[in-house]
């Protein structure tokens, strides 16, 4: 529980800080295997309390990565859409 309310606390603080309105995805060996933990620890709570922001953190979603090796996942799917999405810098594109 400590753990997940420390997770929350650094989670909260960084998606404050880029405002990361869109979600903050928890990825890594360990996330997977802790989703109990973080469901039933204090991890949203913690993420949540931010006062005065607290309503917009509310609305901010947050999500483990489970799914083994995401970057090839998302490279495979990305190479077998290819014409779909245009390469621009820095930047994916959908064409």
């Amino acid at each position: 529980d400590l753990f997940a309310r420390l997770l929350g606390r650094a989670c909260g603080d960084l998606a404050l800080t880029f405002l990361a309105t869109g979600g903050v995805y928890i990825g890594g060996g360990i996330a997977p295997r802790i989703v109990r933990v973080l469901q039933q620890g204090g991890f949203r709570e913690a993420f949540e309390r931010k006062a005065p922001f607290a309503e917009m953190m509310r609305e901010i979603p947050t999500s483990v990565i489970t799914v083994h090796d995401p970057a090839l996942t998302g490279l495979a799917a990305l190479a077998s859409e290819g014409a779909a999405f245009v390469y621009h810098g820095q930047v994916w594109q959908a064409g």
